[in-house]
């Protein structure tokens, strides 16, 4: 699924969530209980599309970065001249990593 999709989705279950917050607001309602599992259901799936999204783009951040630190070994080994080079990209790397943690940690959190 597209992010544009994955969007459209999110947006659709949110409206229903809050939808279903007003009904199950009213107390008699007949449904209360259906109303209740639907909202922990669309929670559940809400939770599971954010994470799928979370989890594609640490994998595809892990990738990025082992990829530049391959090339800052690579470079650094050659020549002197690309030391330096080599270690703007090395810190680069090492930002991706910290995007790694920061996004392992939001995706934990919606769990």
């Amino acid at each position: 699924m597209a992010n544009t999709e994955k969007f459209a989705v999110l947006k659709k279950i949110r409206n229903i969530k809050k939808e279903i917050q007003i009904m199950k607001g009213i107390a008699d309602h007949p449904a209360k209980k259906e109303l209740e599992d639907a909202f922990i259901f669309l929670d559940d799936l809400e939770d599971e599309l954010i994470y799928s999204e979370l989890e594609k783009r640490v994998t595809e951040i892990e990738s990025i970065s082992k990829k530049l630190k391959s090339v800052v070994k690579t470079a650094s080994e050659k020549s002197d001249d690309l030391k330096k080079i080599a270690e703007k990209i090395n810190n680069i790397a090492d930002l991706f990593s910290k995007l790694i943690d920061i996004a392992g940690k939001g995706a934990e959190l919606l769990l």
